[in-house]
């Protein structure tokens, strides 16, 4: 049935009971698809209100990886603040990024539903997506015009200079993405969704895992190709994946920095190669989120 998104309140959204503990599927313009439990709506219905805009913009990213977000009593709260206090300088970057994204050739016009679209730039609100579009333009990055009744659409190009701009952000050294090498267990992907993930996005950085990547290549050439694009890379040897191993190494011939870490557990069998790296040894996921945090902001510009 129709009802308005108890996230964005988008009031054509479709809600569909999914399961019989009460799982709810919401199918919604602006957020995506996503579920949360009945007991979620039952509880909290205020704060999802007040959190909406952030729980919008983390559902929204989790269908462009290709997944649904899960909402529920348990990591709501969690979710919301990873997604709350974007900085400005990320929220231009989102924006242009996805410019550059729809832009299949020089020249290109875009064309932006910013009533639909706003929670990809971690927007409260398709008036702050407007003047996010508006500082890019005042940058010399894009030139475009508001389109449509409230300035609901946006409609531009990326300017010689935008290119330069995209040209430096993939080169590595000036990119916001962390490509995350791991052991892709169910209980590693699980900590990683819960807490290294938005762990990084509360940085300011976006994490990569090349398991959440949609593609057509090689999947060795695509890993070597994210890489080299990433401003950094965080290595966990949990589980000793030879994969992560040489992913580390990879990096590390080009200069680009790693971060090491290892469930305290597995430290014992870490490779004699690297186990002198000054790994972050860690007993959960928010022992993991913390100490990853601090790491971050210490070594990484």
């Amino acid at each position: 049935m129709s009802q308005p998104c108890p996230l964005c309140s988008r009031d054509d959204s479709k809600t569909v009971i999914v399961s019989p503990a009460g799982d709810v599927e919401v199918t919604c313009e602006t957020c995506g698809k996503y579920y949360l439990t009945d007991i979620l709506l039952e509880d909290y219905p205020s704060e999802l209100r007040e959190a909406g805009f952030a729980l919008s913009a983390f559902a929204r990213e989790q269908n462009e990886l290709g997944t649904a977000a899960h909402l529920s009593s348990d990591n709501w709260n969690q979710k919301a603040s990873a997604y709350s206090n974007t900085s400005v300088e990320r929220k231009l970057d989102l924006a242009f990024s996805y410019c550059v994204r729809l832009s299949p050739e020089l020249g290109a016009r875009v064309f932006i539903d910013l009533h639909k679209d706003y929670p990809l730039f971690h927007a409260r609100s398709k008036d702050e997506a407007f003047t996010i579009f508006s500082y890019l333009e005042q940058a010399g990055l894009v030139r475009g015009v508001a389109i449509g009744s409230n300035h609901k659409d946006w409609a531009g190009q990326i300017t010689a200079k935008g290119w330069s701009k995209s040209v430096e952000q993939v080169s590595g050294s000036r990119s916001k993405r962390c490509f995350v090498a791991m052991w892709f267990s169910k209980e590693m992907k699980a900590l990683c969704d819960e807490f290294i993930d938005p762990c990084i996005r509360s940085c300011n950085f976006d994490p990569l895992r090349i398991d959440k990547v949609q593609h057509n290549d090689k999947i060795c050439d695509r890993i070597l190709a994210e890489i080299r694009r990433s401003r950094f890379l965080l290595a966990d040897f949990t589980g000793h994946r030879g994969g992560v191993y040489f992913e580390a190494g990879f990096a590390m011939g080009l200069g680009i920095p790693v971060i090491y870490t290892c469930r305290r557990d597995h430290m014992k069998d870490a490779h004699f190669d690297t186990n002198h790296y000054n790994h972050i040894v860690w007993t959960d996921g928010a022992d993991l989120a913390e100490q990853l945090r601090n790491r971050i902001q210490a070594t990484i510009a």
